[in-house]
């Protein structure tokens, strides 16, 4: 049975004295395109994916709760905002966090073809009950690749004809000589 596809997803922090958050931020990933993640199943059931933080010096990681490190909803027509703290969908679901807090591990099934907006939460306190956070606030895109192997598929349409042709015969559409 396939696997998910593994998916890593570089978050650099680079320390700015401008910025108000402290640190500016770009995300680097083979899966990027243009300003957005892509992802295409290729015949795999989903996606594991990990965002290796590199936090630059900055301190910030992500909390010790992968809820707490990722909001994210799916959206269709016009951009909304961006995700606010507790907001989750199931298609893709943060389950771990790990590497001394700089790695979030998220499950992204990509079932439904859609955009989806996500935002990434990192604090220089990753421990606390209520820790202060920043926010990261990039997009994503499923393409929603099929999900059986050739192989399986063509086993499900042989099967699929066969059945048609054993009712069609027990039915007598066939003529009988």
């Amino acid at each position: 049975m396939a696997k998910p596809k593994k998916a890593k997803v570089e978050v650099e922090l680079k320390a700015s004295s401008t910025d108000p958050k402290g640190f500016t931020w770009e995300i680097k990933s083979t899966y990027k395109n243009g300003n957005k993640l892509e992802f295409k199943n290729d015949h795999h059931p989903g996606y594991d994916v990990r965002f290796e933080l590199d936090n630059g010096g900055t301190g910030f990681v992500f909390p010790d709760d992968p809820t707490l490190a990722l909001a994210v909803h799916p959206y269709t027509g016009a951009e909304p905002p961006c995700p606010q703290a507790g907001e989750t969908w199931t298609e893709f679901a943060p389950f771990a966090v790990e590497d001394d807090n700089k790695r979030l591990c998220v499950y992204n099934a990509n079932k439904t073809k859609t955009d989806f907006k996500y935002t990434l939460f990192v604090t220089k306190d990753p421990h606390a009950a209520n820790p202060q956070f920043e926010e990261i606030d990039p997009i994503g895109s499923n393409q929603n690749g099929p999900r059986l192997s050739s192989s399986v598929g063509i086993a499900l349409a042989l099967g699929g004809a066969a059945l048609a042709f054993a009712l069609a015969y027990s039915f007598d559409v066939f003529e009988r000589r």
